[in-house]
């Protein structure tokens, strides 16, 4: 949570398990889930503003943004707050729209004007102005708004979207390990497996969602608690994304890979344990 706010959403769910690893109470969680997201919110502002002094760069604005921007496009109406030139608003209601990622209106080129203006020039990011202009969009255009995030939910799930850094940080222009061969040897894989389901955050989701599906009538098994509750958590995350993701990257949805795998390794002991019992008893 701590490195990604948006896991708010999805630990209570592992806070739940972690009280009662035994069984998995569906009302136990579902009773605690909002204090514990408060309470787990609370802790993330001691944790960044408190403990560790980070400077308020207001990342909900981001968010704001980009859907400023996908309303603006999907509505055709120019809803990002200013006064904008005939050129400026052609260019967002046509050009600047992009449902991988906002940085289209922040370095990329030709729509980094939008973040000029609204942060350096009319300095009203991190202001209510923001804010107000989101919601206002939203009320006027909520077709519009919901088009936009199907069209960023679909590029997140389901398109071949970023998944591995592989430049020199200093030279763009070459590979960060030239001479390694275990670096070569990973990056052959990684190239192979790219267009498989395995690199599709879609794939993952899907996948947790059997494991809690078919987990839940062995939710009163501790591997059947475990398999409901980890997988369950990550779609919750990965899920979440659809509302509050700003890009596409697949490494928003590592939490989805681990869980998905563990679980299914649970399930099956869970599914073992009662095939035994039913032996057993015969």
């Amino acid at each position: 949570m701590l490195l990604r706010p948006n896991g708010v959403f999805a630990a209570p769910v592992l806070v739940a398990y972690a009280l009662w690893p035994a069984a998995f109470h569906a009302k136990r969680a579902v009773l605690l889930y909002i204090p514990t997201g408060i309470a787990l919110f609370v802790v993330l502002q001691l944790v960044y503003y408190g403990a560790l002094g980070a400077a308020r760069e207001h990342p909900q604005h981001s968010l704001a943004v980009f859907d400023l921007g996908g309303i603006t496009h999907f509505s055709g109406e120019v809803r990002l707050p200013g006064e904008w030139t005939a050129a400026e608003r052609a260019r967002l209601v046509t050009d600047c729209y992009d449902p991988y990622l906002w940085d289209a209106y922040w370095y990329g080129r030709p729509c980094a004007f939008v973040m000029e203006r609204l942060e350096r020039r009319d300095g009203v990011f991190g202001t209510p102005v923001i804010g107000t202009a989101w919601r206002d969009a939203v009320l006027a255009h909520p077709l519009a708004w919901l088009a936009h995030r199907a069209a960023f939910t679909t590029q997140f799930l389901t398109q071949a979207n970023f998944t591995l850094w592989v430049l020199d940080l200093d030279d763009k222009t070459r590979l960060a390990l030239p001479e390694n061969s275990a670096f070569a040897a990973m990056l052959a894989v990684h190239d192979v497996l790219k267009p498989t389901p395995l690199f599709r955050a879609g794939a993952w989701l899907l996948a947790c969602l059997l494991v809690v599906g078919f987990a839940w009538r062995h939710r009163g098994t501790p591997a059947g608690a475990f398999a409901l509750a980890v997988p369950g958590s990550a779609v919750l995350y990965v899920a979440s994304f659809a509302l509050v993701g700003v890009a596409a990257d697949f490494r928003y949805a590592w939490w989805a890979v681990p869980a998905a795998l563990t679980g299914a390794t649970a399930l099956a002991a869970a599914r073992c344990a009662g095939l035994r019992d039913v032996s057993s008893e015969g």
